[in-house]
């Protein structure tokens, strides 16, 4: 799961529950802080990718908005089955959706489910889904917290 929050940097740090754990997915310990080392930097936000036990913690208080839900829309970046049970879970959560397509799968199935669906480029997956800059535009259209 990506977060974005506003206001961390580069260099952002928070204090671990237990010196010996290490929650953050690509985190290093460093005298009982840890390092957020896997950022990408988006206008003034900074995605941050956060393991399954890191939703503890100061820094996940960060992620959630005053109604409990970690966010309110996320960007499913998968296609296919995955992507539609990934929805299928938002809507549970009353989380909004973003879907990104190629010009191939602008009839698909999770393309329809989505609350909003955005084409990041032709049919071939090297111009369309693997292009990071076509994604992150997405993301920064549609203000959506998560990836």
């Amino acid at each position: 799961v990506w977060c974005a929050t506003i206001g961390v940097g580069p260099t952002a740090s928070v204090r671990s529950s237990s010196p010996h754990r290490t929650p953050f997915t690509g985190a290093r310990q460093q005298g009982g802080r840890l390092q957020i080392m896997s950022q990408l930097a988006l206008g003034g936000r900074v995605l941050h990718r956060l393991s399954f036990h890191s939703w503890r913690g100061a820094f996940a208080r960060r992620c959630f908005s005053n109604d409990g839900k970690p966010f309110d829309k996320i960007l499913v970046a998968n296609r296919g089955e995955i992507a539609c049970r990934v929805m299928r879970t938002c809507r549970e959560m009353g989380i909004k959706t973003v879907a990104i397509y190629s010009d191939a799968d602008q009839q698909a199935l999770h393309t329809r489910m989505a609350d909003e669906a955005v084409r990041v480029g032709p049919a071939p997956a090297t111009e369309s889904y693997l292009v990071m800059d076509s994604v992150l535009e997405a993301i920064d259209s549609t203000g959506a917290q998560a990836l």
